[in-house]
């Protein structure tokens, strides 16, 4: 229920809202901020609620079976669902423009460039691990899915790639996709990890195959606690071969109460020394972070030299204590690692993907929005894109190459002029693990987009708010300086099919009521 007042009561303890939940026969938890003062709730309202709680567990059955089993392997739960993602993406994409029939793409010998910080990192949404964008499992980027259509096609035409700018306005922390990890003797798909029963790497207890991008709060370690253990990975990192040489960021980011090193070639690279405080960025940084640090090295990293199919011996050690009692809160109970890079160059990245675009035939452009602006306490002021995402997409459509413009993220975009210039957009909003590969069938035509706008898309922040059932007498006074109409209203899309429909015709008949 919102967190806001209704007559001075706060709506979660208002009788007018909870009554009326009652008489509909709503049996579930009301659910709101816990700030109220003491004395200030009557004990049978917190019964009441306290009871619904319980009543959810119950019905959950966590009183007969209170505890995830130890046997429970999180990764191999979500191998069934995979199919099921792809799906559910392949549904929500809606195509916004199509001039002149741009998609889907015939894929002529040539070179095609995928570029914006959205082509390659991995974007689920708020509330889908750190940034939104865990676990990587089972996950790829647009520009690896394009690649990888490439290739089944057996086409001739080019990958060129360059993220251009950060998804906001500070350097982030993206996770590295299992893809570019491999274990000593060439398995692909992660690291070799060896978990340790303590802190100090003396008894090894599990051996698998897993990226070290892991957050242990739900699913410990096979055997283990969520912390006070040590684990070794070890195995390749595989530059993406499509890019040019970029001076990005490698680096770990760690949770409370721990400590990691990284080693590149045998060399140690970065180290993260112990902290009763996580360097791993918040999800929507402030203002005043972004302002602050918007030139600043990703906490935890240092600069790294990626060169094209570079191949790298990587190792990681990491520790964590169970010292939470001492000097921690309880968020400390999980320990978290992050095997993290930034492939934005750190000169001059707008300069660089214009090079690299410049080169191609055809540009495709992913822009929009993650977890760090757009989620919740993420407000807005306007409906833009960031200033940085802005100066990389008119540099790019300066080139004057056809571009399909892809967007993603949980909201509109009022960016009328990128629409109009575009030879094509589509918007997938956050289309989940298997969103690069829905998106690429799409633009290849491996699938037909057939989503339809759940919200009004306005042409300006000014219009708003702007509804689809708008009564004719909120539209007798127009603006004077734009169109009052939206830039593509509620049900909007397109698709591939062309069709007309004609001889409408009417029988009056009489009512059977």
């Amino acid at each position: 229920m919102a967190y806001s007042e209704v007559d001075d009561v706060p709506c979660p303890v208002n009788p007018m809202l909870s009554d009326a939940l009652d008489e509909w026969g709503y049996d579930g938890v009301i659910i709101a901020h816990d700030t109220v003062a003491n004395n200030t709730v009557a004990l049978g309202t917190l019964q009441d609620h306290v009871g619904r709680i319980l009543n959810v567990k119950y019905d959950r059955g966590l009183f007969d079976d209170p505890y995830v089993s130890d046997n429970v392997d999180p990764d191999a739960l979500t191998d069934s669902h995979v199919a099921l993602t792809l799906e559910a993406a392949h549904k929500s994409i809606v195509l916004l423009e199509n001039k002149d029939s741009m998609l889907p793409l015939d894929l002529p010998s040539g070179k095609l460039a995928t570029v914006g910080p959205f082509s390659n990192i991995l974007n689920y949404g708020d509330y889908s691990g750190q940034f939104g964008a865990y676990p990587v499992a089972h996950s790829s980027t647009l520009r690896q899915d394009v690649l990888e259509v490439l290739s089944e096609r057996n086409s001739s035409t080019k990958l060129l790639s360059s993220m251009g700018a950060n998804t906001w306005l500070y350097n982030a922390q993206y996770p590295i996709p299992d893809y570019h990890l491999s274990t000593p003797n060439g398995t692909a798909g992660g690291l070799s990890a060896t978990y340790y029963a303590d802190p100090n790497f003396t008894t090894p207890l599990v051996h698998k195959t897993e990226v070290p991008v892991r957050d242990w709060g739900l699913y410990p370690p096979p055997g283990l606690p969520s912390n006070n253990f040590s684990t070794v990975w070890e195995g390749e990192l595989t530059i993406p071969v499509d890019t040019e040489t970029t001076e990005g960021w490698l680096g770990l980011g760690v949770s409370p109460n721990t400590t990691a090193r990284l080693y590149v070639d045998d060399q140690l690279l970065a180290e993260v020394p112990f902290s009763s405080t996580s360097n791993i960025l918040s999800n929507i940084p402030s203002r005043t972070y972004s302002l602050q640090n918007s030139t600043a090295p990703p906490p935890g990293s240092v600069p790294f030299t990626f060169r094209p199919g570079a191949k790298h011996r990587i190792k990681i050690t990491f520790q964590t204590w169970n010292l939470h009692r001492k000097i921690e809160n309880q968020s400390s109970l999980n320990a978290q690692i992050l095997f993290f890079w930034n492939l934005v160059d750190r000169s001059a990245p707008i300069d660089k993907a214009v090079a690299l675009a410049q080169q191609a035939d055809t540009i495709i452009l992913a822009l929009g929005a993650s977890w760090d602006s757009n989620g919740e306490n993420g407000d807005r002021a306007t409906l833009d894109l960031s200033a940085n995402q802005t100066a990389l997409a008119h540099a790019i459509f300066a080139l004057k190459k056809p571009v399909i413009l892809i967007l993603e993220g949980g909201r509109p975009f009022a960016i009328l002029e990128l629409y109009n210039a575009s030879a094509a957009v589509l918007t997938s909003f956050f289309g989940g693990q298997s969103a690069g590969h829905a998106i690429a069938d799409v633009l290849v035509g491996n699938a037909a987009p057939g989503g339809r706008l759940p919200l009004t898309v306005p042409r300006h922040v000014g219009q708003l708010p702007v509804y689809y059932n708008y009564k004719p007498t909120a539209h007798v006074a127009e603006y004077l300086d734009i169109d009052g109409s939206p830039a593509y209203p509620f049900g909007y899309g397109l698709s591939y099919t062309n069709f007309t429909i004609s001889g409408f015709s009417a029988i009056a008949g009489r009512s059977s009521g």
